[in-house]
């Protein structure tokens, strides 16, 4: 079963910055799950509890701000897989090119694909890489994300597309694979600025799951819908990861 989260509930925590992702968002993230877990587990701890806590609230946007980016969590609906314990969801504004930036180019990857006539690019990242954590705490922090990209289009198009974004970020927790439980799903307001290279807007989804296997199968399906322009939509469907988990 999952717990369901809406507008105007509490959310929990996050983490844009872990050492889970390999490629480009790497830039984005800190290179420290001790560090994710500290800002993670306190919210992890108020849900346990039940408690309806304000300094949870204050942690969320502390952890969005130190991306650079804004907590969207309670902008949304949220749901978590029975195994986790915190997330919260960030937005992050425009990334700019720098000369040292040597960022993957949007592209329609594995399981990704542009709507017909649609320019909406993006790249859909899994929860990915090696995590490290002890055989009583069990506990991982994880990430998935998609990074969207939009040209500059027609004056008839306006400079920033106001969206909803849909993540769905499925783990495989136990050795049959027959319990999804390491899972977040979110549905929310995304704003892309329009010919921000190389993204317009990243939209990511951080959370803290209990780990019962070394090697978590991980998928993740991303949508993108202009509210006013249907042209400017775009789907990546069942995008593969795994997670492999060092006790």
């Amino acid at each position: 079963m999952e717990s369901s989260l809406s507008n105007g509930s509490l959310h929990f925590p996050y983490q844009r910055k872990s050492i889970i992702y390999e490629g480009h968002v790497m830039n984005y993230l800190i290179k420290s799950c001790c560090t994710v877990m500290a800002l993670l587990s306190p919210i992890a701890y108020v849900n346990a509890q039940g408690l309806d806590s304000q300094q949870a609230q204050s942690m969320q946007k502390l952890v969005c701000s130190s991306l650079g980016g804004s907590d969207i969590t309670s902008k949304g609906e949220l749901s978590l897989g029975a195994d986790v314990t915190a997330a919260v969801v960030c937005q992050l504004p425009p990334r700019l090119a720098d000369s040292n930036d040597s960022s993957p180019s949007p592209s329609s990857d594995t399981g990704a694909q542009a709507f017909p006539f649609s320019p909406v690019t993006a790249v859909v990242n899994p929860p990915s890489g090696t995590v490290v954590t002890t055989e009583n705490e069990r506990s991982i922090a994880t990430s998935c994300s998609a990074d969207l990209h939009i040209p500059t289009l027609s004056n008839l198009y306006p400079a920033v597309s106001e969206g909803t974004s849909t993540v769905r970020c499925t783990g495989y927790n136990t050795p049959t694979n027959s319990s999804a439980g390491c899972s977040v799903n979110w549905s929310g307001p995304t704003s892309v600025t329009l010919g921000a290279e190389p993204y317009g807007g990243s939209v990511v989804v951080n959370f803290i799951c209990t780990a019962y296997r070394s090697g978590i199968p991980t998928y993740m399906t991303y949508e993108y819908r202009d509210r006013s322009y249907p042209r400017l939509s775009y789907s990546a469907y069942n995008v593969e990861g795994y997670l492999n988990v060092v006790w």
